[in-house]
């Protein structure tokens, strides 16, 4: 393969303007893979592709690997939010460790392995009471040897708080600046959006498409934002872990006391991320006369690479196994061909590439 990257140059006249649009193969949607795809099918959290989050306070409450707080059954996970008054744990601060109370925990997964633009999709049923904070969202960044994580950058895909009467849903994306002295990374809000849903608590499909280009937020397929990237310095670029959480917001009850509706629990059906691969590339003469030489240009994971020629009549060997074809026409047949590529990725999904030639 010669090239890594095809780029199409489409010129578009428009009240004397040039405009010229770049298509990267690395981000064919036909070429994308599933990379996690999680079902929650057992009777306990999969901790070879998912690690809890744990001691780390983040709002009210502590993120804890407990059954108290994480629980998976009848292909659910279940995330729950809890009173536990003086809750004992640690958070690391410049100068170290330090012990620290609280009187609400709740429950986090991220998945273990990092993703890098493609779709990222889940069906969740959040809970809506006073004070829950779940999330559907995405975070990474450069390693450093400081507890808190280097730069880096937040994608919240779906993102819930109820501080009064009406649950409010959020897209944002956080930018991480290098933190000073070692201690808690620089946050800042970069993008968001952010509207006011039912007060009724029922399944939703969230979903994500995040490429170079832009990211865009959908709700049961209906889009909701979509961010443009304007060469941002803060656009995400990195691969990000997925994270699944029930938190717990600071929330005010009627008398203005910071009291928020505990046990809660919010339920994730299934979790699926598939991330874009290099679209095949078929180099194949324009023109067959007698015979030829076709070879496939394949992301390396690719296995059980076929190829067919079609319209059979007109081919000696019309079909073989492996990247490279040798095309022999029949005595005295002319006319259109087209060969087809099909091959598996390690997930077992079979994709197609096809080319014509004269």
């Amino acid at each position: 393969m010669k090239s890594t990257i095809l780029t199409i140059i489409i010129i578009l006249t428009m009240g004397g303007n040039i405009y010229s649009q770049t298509y990267d193969r690395r981000y064919n949607p036909n070429y994308m893979w599933t990379t996690l795809d999680e079902n929650f099918l057992g009777t306990e959290l999969n901790r070879e592709v998912w690690l809890p989050t744990t001691r780390f306070k983040r709002g009210l409450g502590f993120l804890i690997d407990s059954a108290k707080t994480i629980d998976v059954r009848k292909g659910n996970l279940k995330l729950k939010m809890k009173r536990i008054p003086n809750h004992l744990d640690s958070v690391w601060k410049s100068t170290g460790w330090q012990h620290v109370y609280s009187d609400y925990v709740g429950g986090e997964v991220n998945s273990i392995k990092k993703f890098q633009f493609g779709v990222f999709e889940c069906r969740a049923k959040f809970a809506l009471r006073r004070g829950s904070w779940p999330a559907f969202w995405l975070i990474g960044g450069t390693d450093i040897p400081c507890p808190p994580g280097g730069p880096g950058s937040e994608i919240d895909i779906a993102e819930l708080a109820r501080e009064s009467e009406f649950p409010r849903m959020m897209h944002v994306i956080h930018r991480y600046y290098p933190p000073v002295n070692c201690d808690v990374s620089i946050q800042k809000n970069m993008d968001n959006k952010s509207y006011s849903i039912p007060g009724r608590q029922r399944y939703y499909t969230f979903k994500c498409i995040w490429t170079p280009e832009k990211i865009q937020y959908f709700i049961d397929d209906q889009l909701k934002h979509e961010v443009v990237n304007k060469n941002y310095e803060w656009f995400p670029s990195l691969p990000l872990r997925v994270i699944l959480s029930q938190q717990v917001l600071q929330a005010y009850d009627v008398y203005g006391e910071i009291r928020p509706k505990a046990p809660q629990i919010s339920r994730f059906t299934w979790v699926k991320v598939k991330e874009f691969f290099l679209a095949p590339e078929i180099a194949c003469p324009p023109v067959v006369a007698t015979q030829a030489t076709a070879t496939l240009g394949v992301d390396p994971r690719a296995v059980d690479v076929s190829w067919q020629l079609s319209p059979e009549s007109q081919f000696l060997n019309p079909a073989g196994k492996g990247k490279t074809a040798q095309i022999a026409r029949v005595q005295g047949s002319t006319g259109s061909g087209k060969i087809t590529y099909t091959f598996k990725m390690p997930s077992g999904e079979v994709f197609t590439s096809e080319k014509e030639f004269n």
